[in-house]
């Protein structure tokens, strides 16, 4: 059995171990050795960097997705003509016993100049900041989620009945009538509701530290005010991509938020020679164990972009409850055969995720689905 790998070894390419103070470089040079320097991560360097590179006809570079100080320097190798491609860090751990950035540098060179380790390019400069928009729009739907939590938490150890608080807590109306009520006073509109009721008695009675849970419902409302401004952003970061997004939203599960968030963690499709290429990247295809002639499959890998993960994950979730003929179809299937809900939201999202790859590639929408399988 031959393996197929994406090798460089008639390129000249570099390896670059980046840090916020300096990077060192190992590369081909014209004269047929390898060569390895440091270089201090200055705009003077950088410069100076691309000098040798250029002398020496280099023609990639591949680097680990460490940090976030890499994004400047990869956009100037890419500015400037040269490839760049990402590792994934958790697949380039290095065997060496030593620890050295010379060493670490050499390391990044030789799995770009195999292909043993599969790399990606970077996203293009003009999704990042949709991609940054929405990834910031995720974090505080999170901070939202926590800080509902928090309330219901504290309203329950107070001692009132406070079911379904955290659902009612996105509803302004119910927000205000409850700020009234942590201040001792009822909102008409709320007169018969019991815990409403139950908390103005026990305001107007002297309970000590309401103020506590009015603090952190003002906490929600800052939330979600941000929010609200971000959501804005993201409509107008999203208009030049809206032909790809409304193809994702014609899937089943998709709305605009997950739409705009799964593509802008995909970036331009051409990064991905086929959908399972894409699926591996988001951590949703089986790992394989394989020793003599025993294959074992295992769960997903978790070391992927982990945010395309989520996203596809609750697009299958609610794919899964949703009345398409397609999904439906795949699903219970999944279910006949006795697979837990998990593992069937797991192939799910590989499944969509493959099949919006062919959407994307093709400029079709779902209901062509039938076409294309």
């Amino acid at each position: 059995m031959t393996r197929k790998t994406n090798t460089n070894l008639n390129i000249r390419v570099v390896g670059v171990d980046l840090h916020s103070d300096n990077f060192y470089a190992t590369y081909d040079t014209i004269d047929g050795s390898v060569k390895t320097e440091i270089f201090p991560y200055t705009k003077e360097s950088i410069n100076r960097f691309l000098a040798v590179m250029k002398a020496n006809h280099v023609k990639k570079a591949f680097i680990e997705s460490t940090g976030s100080y890499y994004y400047p320097f990869a956009s100037i190798l890419e500015a400037n003509g040269i490839e760049t491609y990402v590792f994934n860090a958790f697949k380039t751990k290095n065997p060496d016993i030593d620890k050295r950035d010379d060493s670490d540098s050499a390391w990044l060179y030789a799995l770009g100049k195999t292909g043993q380790v599969k790399a990606s390019r970077l996203v293009s400069p003009n999704i990042l900041p949709l991609r940054e928009a929405t990834r910031l729009r995720f974090h505080i739907a999170d901070m939202i989620a926590a800080s509902k939590k928090r309330i219901e938490g504290m309203l329950w150890r107070f001692g009132f009945l406070a079911r379904n608080v955290s659902r009612r807590l996105e509803g302004k109306k119910f927000r205000g009538a409850l700020k009234k009520a942590l201040l001792g006073r009822v909102d008409r509109r709320f007169r018969e509701d019991s815990l409403i009721v139950s908390i103005v008695e026990r305001a107007r009675s002297g309970l000590v530290g309401l103020d506590i849970i009015l603090n952190e419902l003002e906490t929600l409302e800052y939330l979600m005010r941000r929010r609200d401004v971000v959501d804005e952003k993201i409509r107008k970061l999203a208009e030049p991509f809206m032909d790809k997004i409304e193809i994702l939203m014609s899937m089943p599960g998709i709305r605009f938020t997950l739409a705009v968030a799964i593509f802008s963690e995909m970036g331009s499709i051409d990064r991905f020679p086929s959908g399972r290429h894409l699926a591996s990247y988001a951590g949703l295809r089986p790992t394989l164990k394989q020793s003599g002639r025993k294959r074992r499959y295992g769960r997903t890998s978790k070391k992927s972009n982990s945010r395309l993960r989520r996203y596809m994950f609750l697009v299958a979730k609610s794919a899964m409850r949703s009345h398409d003929p397609i999904a439906r179809r795949f699903v219970d299937r999944l279910r006949r055969r006795g697979k837990h809900f998990n593992v069937i939201a797991v192939a799910l999202a590989r499944k969509m995720l493959c099949i919006a790859w062919i959407l994307l590639v093709r400029g079709v929408s779902w209901r062509n689905i039938r076409r294309i399988r």
